[in-house]
Parts: structure tokens; sequence; C-alpha cells
């Protein structure tokens, strides 16, 4: 067994793959936590797949496109968002062959991705019910999802049983209360997770380990949106879970 790898899923993003930074920030984040950490931490992007099925116009309305198509395009279940999810499940199975336990972190539109992908591999590769670190993927992150809105919290519905009873797999959601995108509201703060609300007891059923973990990012509105990756808390369990995995 390897290093632990480390595959970082952006949400929605305005520009192309070359402009996202989101795996610069994990591992800053966690060199910030523990230099001597080792691990190896990858992007995958997939805007410039979505970008293929938004025509080209100037100024803001290309910006409103890129921004809306991308949530349009997972909710719908386009070409693209099927060409996404394809492409993601096929390094999924790249990096398991190689040996070393992976850790998912995704954020906004990439944990539907996330999820969904994850779900899938159980259809197709259904766990054999020994540790969980022999299957695919060892533990799923997410933060400030929209899975628990209305436009896509009917995957709970389709979450598939990870089974193993005695090792539940782990599913580890940060939100901060001030994110839109976590409580579906631009102007009012959530006072609840709605991943644990429609999540938890589905999970608890299916062999899944749904942990809730509020933090502050410090930051409002949709800067707290961007906030998780600054998160000491986020950074300090990335961490540990690293050294379990090491």
């Amino acid at each position: 067994m390897g290093c632990p790898r480390i595959l970082v899923i952006h949400g929605v993003h305005v520009g192309t793959n070359e402009s996202i930074d989101s795996h610069e920030k994990i591992k800053e984040l966690i060199d910030a936590i523990d230099p001597n950490i080792d691990c190896d931490v990858e992007l995958f992007a997939y805007e410039d797949v979505n970008d293929l099925a938004i025509p080209a116009f100037a100024g803001i309305t290309k910006v409103a496109l890129d921004v809306v198509g991308d949530v349009v395009s997972a909710w719908v279940n386009s070409p693209s968002a099927q060409l996404i999810r394809k492409l993601l499940s096929s390094r999924i199975s790249e990096i398991h062959l190689t040996g070393q336990p992976l850790i998912i972190i995704s954020h906004s539109l990439g944990t539907v991705y996330a999820f969904d992908v994850i779900n899938e591999m159980l259809i197709t590769h259904p766990h054999d019910g020994t540790d969980h670190n022999n299957w695919l993927v060892d533990t799923l992150i997410t933060m400030g999802s929209p899975l628990g809105l209305i436009l896509f919290n009917s995957r709970a519905d389709r979450l598939i049983e990870f089974d193993n009873a005695n090792m539940p797999f782990p599913w580890l959601n940060y939100w901060d209360k001030n994110d839109p995108i976590v409580s579906g509201s631009l102007f009012v703060d959530g006072d609840t997770s709605k991943i644990t609300d429609i999540y938890d007891t589905v999970c608890n059923t299916q062999g899944w380990c749904l942990l809730d973990v509020e933090v502050d990012t410090g930051k409002k509105w949709m800067d707290s949106h961007h906030g998780y990756w600054d998160s000491d808390t986020v950074g300090t369990d990335l961490v540990n879970i690293i050294k379990k995995l090491t």
C-alpha cells in the first residue's frame, strides 16, 4: 500500500481547467497543519467538458451561462454530465490499480459528481464485505454541498449499500451556516445541515457513516462557500485521515 492519494473535485468554475487551483489549496492546507505528511494530491478537472456544451458569448452572458450551465448540466444528466462521471470513474479505477488508498475531496457541484460516481461504482464494483480499504475509495469528503437542496436531494433514494456493517463507508460533510449553497437561501443563514436531515437515516441503513461537521470559515455569503479550503478543522481532520492510511 502506497501513500494515500487525494483526488480533488472542484465545484462550479468560470474559466478553464488550467485556471483551477483547488488541489493546490488542499496541499497548502495539509502542509500548514503538518508539513511532514506524505500524500499525493491531484485535481480532477471537468470544466472544459462543461464548456464544450455552452456556446461562447461575451461578457456577463458568458459568465452566467458558465455558472448556470454547469448546474443544469448535472441536474438534467446531460451528455456532458455523463461524460464527466465516466471520466471520474475511470480515474478512480486507475488510482485503485496503483494500490494507493484514495480520499476524495469534493466541493460544491463536485460533491454531486463524487456522490453519483461512488454509488454507480458500488453497483459495478460491489463491496465484498471486507475492510473498506480494499475498495476503490476509502473516504468521501464533501464541502459546501448542494446535495441537500431540492435540485439534488432525491439522490438519497439512490444511495447504494456498502456491505460492511462493522466498518461503514466514511462520508464527512463540512458546511458553514453562512454558505448559501448549503442553506439554499441567498440572504438567510441556515441553522441546520440539510444533508443530515435527508441522508442520515438512509446512510445508517446502507452501511455509510455520515459525519456532519459544521465549520465557521469566518466569512459570509459566497465567501463562506469558498472558505473551506482555509479551514483548520478540515485540514486537521484530513491530516488525521491520511495518518491512519499511511
